[in-house]
């Protein structure tokens, strides 16, 4: 699991969250956003502390993941090593109704990928929605596309987007 190091800033998690609706803004969905952050940040540290380069987390979603009725995470971690070399992960935090725990890690886009970014759209029928964006020879910039990833045996694997937002 990514972390965040000493010169990078603090992750805010939180304050970037990709698909939460406006109705979720109860207190106590604001502690879980702390508490997340909070969990988040430590994680960070620690790997930040153990690899060097700079970790942050960029995207954050909110949503049930394991079918349990309680908002999960999802967050998508960028590692660089340095300014051209980085890799995203996309990590799966479940909530067990106390804190969020790190239950599964995918490398979604940079260095021996054909995905040059990954932004996360939001959690969707337990699966995470995210938009991967590939160059494209023939094109100015970038090819995209949406999938999804869910938990799946302790894993994150990439499966049939689901309907909806």
């Amino acid at each position: 699991a990514p972390g965040a190091g000493s010169q990078a800033e603090p992750p805010a998690p939180a304050r970037q969250q990709a698909a939460a609706p406006a109705a979720r803004h109860t207190p106590a969905a604001d502690r879980n956003v702390a508490l997340l952050d909070q969990v988040v940040e430590r994680t960070l540290s620690s790997v930040q502390q153990l690899y060097g380069g700079d970790f942050r987390a960029d995207d954050t979603a909110f949503g049930d993941l394991d079918g349990d009725g309680r908002d999960d995470a999802a967050i998508l971690v960028t590692y660089e090593a340095d300014r051209d070399d980085y890799v995203q992960y996309l990590v799966a935090y479940l909530f067990d109704g106390e804190t969020y725990r790190s239950s599964a890690t995918k490398n979604v886009s940079g260095r021996f990928l054909d995905v040059q970014r990954a932004e996360v759209r939001g959690i969707v029928d337990q699966s995470i929605v995210v938009v991967l964006e590939a160059p494209d020879a023939d094109a100015a910039c970038c090819e995209t596309r949406e999938t999804a990833f869910a938990l799946k045996e302790g894993q994150l694997v990439e499966v049939e987007k689901p309907k909806g937002p």
